[in-house]
């Protein structure tokens, strides 16, 4: 079988190590990215990823930019939005971000503060 592949996207490179370190020994494929506007800029070459795990909140292009490009290119790609600051961001209503672009769940995780957005 085929190992799934990933693409992951956020500006905290540590965090991008440990997931990508993590994830690989779960046996995925990934590929990591430093900004939205890298990610899309490979997915113009490429065959896009399975699944994009995308942080919201970036310098530049942020995350809901980033997933609305992704959207227009790719529109089957499934995107699982990360970020552990999304609640001062947004607000405490998860709904308000995810009605702007298609999200169709939410999760809470941890003591309320994560939320983990994923777009079909």
């Amino acid at each position: 079988m085929t190992p799934a592949r990933l693409a992951l996207v956020d500006d905290d490179q540590q965090f991008v190590e440990y997931l990508e370190t993590l994830l690989r020994s779960r046996g995925y494929e990934v590929q990591s990215f430093t900004s939205g506007a890298d990610l899309l800029q490979s997915l113009h070459g490429e065959a896009p990823p399975d699944v994009v795990l995308l942080d919201v909140s970036m310098p530049g292009m942020d995350g809901m930019e980033t997933l609305k490009a992704i959207r227009v290119a790719h529109p089957h790609v499934q995107v699982i939005m990360l970020s552990s600051a999304l609640v001062s961001v947004v607000g405490p209503d998860p709904d308000f971000l995810g009605s702007r672009v298609g999200v169709e769940g939410c999760k809470y995780r941890g003591r309320g503060a994560d939320l983990i957005h994923q777009s079909h």
